[in-house]
């Protein structure tokens, strides 16, 4: 929540930080990728070739954020959404859910 919080109170001041260097950005991104990864991955010394490719990811993911510029403004979803304490009374609601279908393609997870 503390991200969440920031970014929906002070979205340029973080965004700023972040996107200054491409140290900044990997912190931050290669933090949510390490909270969320499968186990097998958590040793990024290892030489597995899925390893190698969960790498890449990471680092394409982390590069598209730099060189794009794009930090900051993928942060504007927090501060332009309802307050955290709000957040899931307000999605829960119908007339919030997504009616459009939606998929996406990624060959990331084609390797598991």
């Amino acid at each position: 929540m503390g991200y969440a919080i920031e970014m929906r109170t002070r979205p340029q001041t973080i965004g700023i930080a972040f996107n200054d260097s491409p140290i900044g950005v990997m912190m931050f991104v290669g933090e949510k990728f390490h909270e969320i990864v499968d186990p097998e991955f958590k040793d990024l010394s290892s030489a597995s070739p899925k390893v190698k490719e969960f790498v890449k990811d990471v680092l394409t993911n982390i590069s598209l954020y730099f060189f794009t510029g794009c930090t900051m403004t993928s942060m504007l979803c927090y501060y332009n959404n309802v307050r955290h304490e709000k957040y899931v009374e307000f999605n829960t609601q119908p007339e919030n859910l997504f009616k459009a279908p939606f998929g996406f393609s990624s060959e990331f997870l084609s390797h598991f």
